[in-house]
């Protein structure tokens, strides 16, 4: 998440140190109730169904901040995508990469 928080910086102001590390990725959730009762199926389908919402949101947000088409960031977060700062830079998360 903290690479969409990047994003969602004000324009022209992004920057990232030389040696960053930046890595978008799906979000995810637990459905494990270890110690907890069994969840219904139906509260688990509700609560797939708000993970595929906030899956959705970040996908437009990340193609609107970054400029890339909504399919493109949609086949990037499928797995842990990890970038270079300049890798960054040229994928519209950062707009600089310096001090």
């Amino acid at each position: 998440m903290a690479s969409y928080i990047l994003a969602g910086g004000k324009s022209k102001k992004r920057v990232a140190l030389p040696h960053a590390r930046i890595m978008i990725h799906q979000p995810s959730a637990n459905f494990n109730m270890d110690g907890e009762e069994e969840s219904s199926i139906d509260e688990l389908y509700v609560e797939l169904a708000e993970l595929l919402t906030i899956r959705e949101s970040l996908a437009r947000g990340y193609s609107e901040r970054t400029g890339k088409p909504l399919w493109i960031i949609s086949q990037d977060l499928e797995r842990d995508l990890y970038m270079s700062a300049t890798e960054a830079k040229a994928y519209g998360i950062v707009d600089r990469v310096g001090l």
